[in-house]
């Protein structure tokens, strides 16, 4: 089984740590889980339930099949949905995919259920700096039409395995240098910054983060229930590519986040009405985007051994994956010059048409190339002389051959890691 301690809270420097300490019988861990922010914020931390050590262990629970014991409280509303939906769902995705089958589904027990316990006030979301948040926040700060209730009133950036997981202590210096360009940039708007460190990504060795980022962030929303009225998700998926997907939470969040809710946090999945294409158009012309847009895998690369660091002082490299797919977006848009001060165009002529296609070639296996493709279909994007060799020499039998042992090769590889 899967037992979670009483939540405690510590206060030490100026800084104040809600943690509680895990044991999983199958993967023969026992450590503290913790949270970590200024005692400014430290105040919203909520020991009284144990819901925010509870969501993360969700996946764990499910891939070992193991039940989840809290011995302190936990919200009636999540435990409710747990037992009754959540588990069920994500252990139907686990059995259709790796064919593993258990009569009895895991399940949460808790004998103490508690509900509205708080009353919190704040509308937050998550500020990466990227185009999802930049997506919610025009619609919900910036932009008039916005319902009040929705309207948000606090920013927040967490520390929830994104920042990489191979290299600790490089993740946790390079949030702190993110954390810092997105404090100057709430300060601009008038907007109170919130932020939280966690270990809870080393509860999750795997190497994909895109499994598991909505339970792992989620977990550090409800840490602070005492703060979070309402607590609105940037999707990176659209609502048209909704499944049960063991390898991308972010398929089925308009289903998990209200079910991960509570009595006095909502959890709100937004922007699922846009594909990524739409969203970049949304937000392409406002001065305040074009300044400050922050795509860049630059942070994540230089936490990762064998990849070299960008050494430039743009904001954003030029030449990584996220880099690149924004980079075309904006040139099929027409407006890619407009981000001349915080992207490096430097290297853009040479990768261009190679990216185009590569984007054309692979565009059946990846939603983002797919969304990129329909993107310069509709907009009658001129597609180089040079992309158009580089697609006929991409689609010669020699080179398919090839790549299908390298696709082959990562699924094997990645199914080894989890």
């Amino acid at each position: 089984m899967i037992r979670i301690g009483n939540p405690i809270i510590e206060n030490q420097e100026g800084k104040t740590t809600l943690k509680a300490f895990i044991s999983n019988d199958a993967e023969g861990v026992n450590e503290w889980l913790w949270y970590s922010t200024d005692d400014a914020y430290g105040k919203y931390f909520c020991q009284e339930v144990a819901d925010a050590f509870v969501l993360p262990m969700i996946l764990r629970a499910v891939k070992t099949h193991q039940n989840i014991v809290v011995e302190s409280s936990m919200s009636e509303k999540l435990f409710y949905n747990l037992n009754d939906s959540v588990f069920y769902a994500v252990t139907k995705a686990y059995q259709k995919k790796y064919g593993k089958h258990h009569e009895e589904i895991v399940k949460v027990e808790c004998d103490n259920l508690v509900s509205n316990v708080f009353t919190p006030t704040a509308v937050g979301t998550g500020c990466s700096l990227g185009v999802d948040s930049f997506a919610v926040l025009k619609h919900h700060f910036l932009s008039e039409d916005c319902p009040r209730s929705y309207k948000i009133t606090h920013i927040a950036l967490f520390n929830a395995g994104a920042y990489g997981h191979i290299d600790v202590e490089g993740a946790r210096h390079s949030f702190e240098r993110e954390r810092d360009k997105t404090k100057m940039f709430a300060d601009s708007l008038g907007l109170p910054f919130v932020w939280v460190d966690s270990n809870v990504r080393s509860f999750f060795p795997e190497g994909s983060f895109d499994w598991c980022h909505t339970y792992l962030n989620m977990g550090i929303v409800l840490s602070m229930q005492k703060l979070w009225k309402k607590y609105l998700y940037a999707s990176s998926v659209s609502i048209d590519y909704f499944e049960f997907s063991v390898d991308f939470c972010g398929h089925y969040e308009p289903y998990l986040l209200p079910h991960l809710s509570t009595e006095v946090t909502e959890l709100v999945p937004a922007s699922m009405n846009m594909r990524r294409s739409d969203k970049v158009k949304y937000i392409s012309t406002e001065k305040i985007v074009q300044e400050n847009l922050n795509v860049c895998l630059k942070e994540q690369s230089a936490n990762t051994p064998g990849i070299e660091r960008y050494q430039g002082n743009y904001l954003n490299c030029g030449r990584c994956q996220k880099c690149l797919r924004t980079m075309l977006q904006l040139d099929i848009l027409g407006v890619l010059n407009d981000f001349s001060k915080i992207i490096d165009l430097e290297e853009w002529p040479k990768l261009k048409d190679r990216y185009i296609a590569e984007v054309i070639v692979n565009k059946s296996d990846s939603l983002m190339l797919k969304d990129l493709h329909e993107s310069m279909l509709e907009h009658d994007y001129l597609i180089p002389e040079a992309s158009k060799t580089y697609v006929k020499c991409m689609t010669s039998k020699r080179y398919a051959k090839r790549m299908r042992w390298k696709r082959r090769f990562h699924r094997i590889l990645n199914r080894l890691k989890k």
